[in-house]
C-alpha cells in the first residue's frame, strides 16, 4: 500500500514501538506499529466523528481508547486503526504466524498486554480477561455496564 507519508517509513519514532519488541526482534527497526487505536460504532475514535469526555458515559476509565497491537502488522505511517469486529476479544490470541495475531490485544510481554483508556491512565491486561469484559471497554457508550479494574488485571 503506498501513501503520501511511505517515506518515512524507514524514520519511526521510538514511540511508535514497544521498549520488549528488542528483546525479541534485537535492534532491526521495523515498520510496523506496536500500538493502534481502537475503532468501532461505539468507540472513542471514530472516523469523521469526534467525543467529548461526557458522551464517554461508560466511564473514562472503563474505555479503551489505544492498546499494544504488535501482531497487527500495520505500518507505523498507515493511517488505520484497528476494527474491532474484526478482530477476536483475547489478549495474545494465537496467530497465523509468530509475530502475528488475530487478537483484540498482542504484546510482547508474557501473559498481557497494555491499554489506554480514555482518562489517559495505562493499564495492563491480563490474557485471561473475559471476551465480554473485553467488549465492554471497547465502548464509550455501550450501557455495558460497570467494568471494575479487577476485571482485567494480571
Amino acid at each position: 500500500m503506498e501513501f503520501g507519508n511511505f517515506p518515512l517509513i524507514g524514520q519511526q519514532p521510538a514511540a511508535f514501538r514497544c521498549p520488549t519488541a528488542r528483546a525479541h526482534l534485537g535492534e532491526t527497526r521495523s515498520e510496523y506499529t506496536d500500538y493502534l487505536g481502537l475503532e468501532h460504532n461505539s468507540s472513542v475514535l471514530q472516523s469523521g466523528r469526534s467525543l467529548r469526555l461526557k458522551d464517554i458515559t461508560d466511564g473514562t476509565s472503563t474505555t479503551l481508547m489505544v492498546v499494544e497491537a504488535c501482531g497487527s502488522q500495520v505500518l507505523w505511517t498507515e493511517p488505520r486503526d484497528a476494527r474491532v469486529d474484526d478482530l477476536t476479544l483475547q489478549v495474545n490470541a494465537p496467530g497465523h504466524q509468530v509475530g502475528q495475531s488475530d487478537g483484540l490485544m498482542s504484546s510482547w510481554h508474557a501473559g498481557c498486554a497494555q491499554g489506554l483508556l480514555a482518562d489517559g491512565s495505562v493499564h495492563t491486561f491480563s490474557e485471561s480477561t473475559d471476551p465480554r469484559i473485553l467488549k465492554a471497554l471497547t465502548t464509550a457508550a455501550g450501557g455495558d455496564g460497570p467494568v471494575s479494574q479487577d476485571d482485567w488485571a494480571p
